[in-house]
């Protein structure tokens, strides 16, 4: 995966849940350059988040309310929170993506449909999201990033690679057609 494509800055996240612990970027994290220290374990509780973000220690990623949530609705796995360059300007400009190769329609279905933006580590934010992968492992939120729930991190990179393949291409081809 090209980190500088997909985590641009010290953009995104990544977290791990194996049905009891959540082991979770920090907040601010170069994705480029990971180590033990750019990780916290949280219980996998609201409650845990937010006495976590008061206490001692590196603060978790601003958007661990919205990988709780998603745990707590779709079990164990990963979650994968990028940036990737294409699916966020594809998120300004159209509300659905059509899958249109048979090997990106096995790994995310027909389409995706853009999430409306929300605040980045809201309430709202992961709730819309949470849902979204209960509904399809897939969400894309207009102008914020592609977050993507697997049961591996192989497979998130898989499928975040392929959704950004694809809108690569649709605005390729947006541009070809004029």
């Amino acid at each position: 995966m090209d980190q500088s494509t997909f985590f641009p800055g010290l953009s995104g996240n990544i977290s791990y849940f194996d049905g009891y612990l959540l082991l979770v970027t920090i907040s601010g994290a170069d994705m480029s350059n990971l180590s033990e220290s750019d990780f916290v374990f949280l219980n996998c509780t609201e409650n845990h988040f937010q006495l976590k973000q008061r206490g001692g220690g590196p603060d978790p990623s601003s958007e661990s309310l919205l990988h709780i949530h998603s745990y707590l609705k779709t079990g164990p796995g990963v979650i994968l929170h990028s940036h990737p360059t294409y699916s966020v300007i594809l998120s300004k400009k159209e509300v659905s993506l059509e899958m249109e190769s048979e090997g990106a329609r096995e790994l995310v279905g027909e389409r995706i449909n853009v999430l409306s933006r929300a605040e980045a580590g809201s309430e709202k934010l992961a709730e819309k999201v949470s849902n979204r992968l209960k509904e399809s492992g897939v969400a894309l939120v207009e102008n914020h990033g592609l977050f993507v729930k697997a049961d591996s991190f192989k497979r998130a990179r898989a499928i975040t690679e392929e959704v950004e393949r694809a809108c690569k291409k649709n605005i390729v081809n947006s541009i070809i057609d004029g």
